[in-house]
């Protein structure tokens, strides 16, 4: 734990349990249901960071994890150290399930002692995807751009207020508001290189459009970040 950057007072005396299991789905379904039956707070798992050819042969552990398990999920990067420093970049649709997933997340923020950064993609609706603009009652049309201009205000004085909630916490937490350019997935990449981050978290949503997009950036975060990367599973 101290690798995480944690203290080893934060959690419970350690247990160990020896288990020998070949099947992947039978694996993980004894994981989800002793985490359940120990009311644990996250599971932790390791990320070999499969691709292509191995990686649809055997599927990747913990992927399949990330879909199946009610706790947050951290996965370890595949060449993380710890930092003196640690940075979290938190990755948000600005949906209420987002912002349970950032509530849940706050002990663990205040245990790393981390600088946290609010990150929110500002992405074009699909229904503008071909209009030029909004028609507003009256007939007037609101052009496209000042459309996410408006909407880029409105996230960041969201944002604010998230970051306020968590600098009355001692968290210190900063915002931003990025472009969106088409992989949601790169863009939290790229912002987290930026802003030095050492982790990333999210909300992957359970029975939502959004729980589409963002569980399939969670599971390509998990398999491509260095860092830690904590998912939480909220309901809309």
């Amino acid at each position: 734990m101290q690798d995480l950057g944690l203290d080893t007072a934060f959690f419970d005396p350690p247990q160990v349990i020896c288990h020998q299991e070949s099947n992947t789905k039978k694996s993980i379904n004894l994981i989800t249901v002793f985490a359940r039956s120990m009311n644990a707070d996250a599971i932790i798992v390791s990320s070999h960071g499969r691709t292509g050819v191995d990686r649809l042969l055997m599927g990747s552990f913990a992927e399949q994890l990330i879909l199946k398990a009610q706790p947050p999920v951290i996965v370890l990067g595949k060449s993380y150290r710890n930092w003196e420093q640690e940075r979290v970049l938190f990755a948000t649709d600005l949906s209420a399930a987002s912002k349970k997933a950032l509530d849940h997340a706050r002990p663990l923020l205040s245990a790393l002692k981390a600088q946290v950064v609010l990150y929110h993609s500002l992405r074009r609706p699909e229904f503008l995807s071909l209009d030029p603009g909004i028609l507003l009652p009256g007939g007037n049309l609101l052009p496209i751009q000042e459309f996410m201009k408006n909407e880029k205000v409105t996230s960041e004085a969201l944002l604010q207020k998230w970051c306020d909630e968590l600098d009355r916490e001692r968290i210190r937490a900063t915002r931003v508001v990025g472009e969106a350019h088409g992989d949601l997935a790169l863009e939290i990449r790229e912002a987290a290189g930026i802003k030095n981050a050492t982790w990333i978290a999210l909300a992957s949503e359970h029975g939502a459009l959004s729980a589409s997009v963002f569980g399939s950036v969670a599971r390509t975060l998990a398999r491509d970040f260095d860092g830690p990367v904590w998912i939480s599973h909220e309901e809309e």
